[in-house]
């Protein structure tokens, strides 16, 4: 089976770099922070989550102060029952990952601009080409390639954490009638 031919993204990179290599990196590197995002802000908060309604409910676990940890404000109380919170609750703030990389991108990409008007890599000859807009496209190719990675990899990973919100959370932990 042939891999992807990078060749094709050439007149999409900083003259004198390896395509394969800009965009494996930009990529890989959205990859990464899209889990990253997603471990901090839902599966951390999951777990506490998960603690403080065993804790409530049974008296057995950790005697740490919920209070402090924050996780008491998103819980829910019904009667004497303590639940977990809401699966919207759990994934408040997984979505600034993704804001906060495409602005890293962006930024990069007007960095990138700057390539061209430092030492030899004259603005004006690449202006000269015959392409349409050749400096955005070599700008703002790796910048979208990896905003569309981390936009990609989190729309999995939220159907991932809901899978793990409706089926391994126990059906008891689970408000009724309350699953987003």
């Amino acid at each position: 089976m042939k891999g992807f031919d990078y060749d094709r993204l050439r007149d999409y990179v900083l003259p004198g770099r390896d395509p394969k290599e800009d965009y494996q990196g930009a990529v890989v590197c959205g990859i990464i922070w899209a889990v990253l995002t997603d471990i901090l802000f839902f599966l951390v908060k999951y777990v506490k989550a998960w603690k403080a309604v065993t804790y409530f409910r049974t008296g057995v676990g950790d005697t740490w102060n919920f209070l402090d940890e924050g996780i008491v404000h998103i819980l829910q109380f019904n009667g004497n029952q303590t639940y977990m919170p809401t699966f919207a609750a759990l994934l408040a703030g997984s979505f600034s990952g993704v804001v906060i990389y495409s602005l890293y991108r962006a930024v990069r990409a007007l960095s990138d601009k700057n390539y061209f008007t430092n030492g030899s890599k004259s603005i004006y000859l690449m202006n000269r080409l015959d392409e349409k807009h050749p400096i955005a496209k070599r700008c703002w190719g790796r910048a979208l390639a990896g905003i569309a990675s981390v936009v990609l990899c989190t729309m999995v990973l939220v159907i991932i954490d809901y899978l793990i919100y409706r089926f391994i959370t126990p059906n008891d932990y689970l408000l009724m009638g309350v699953i987003g």
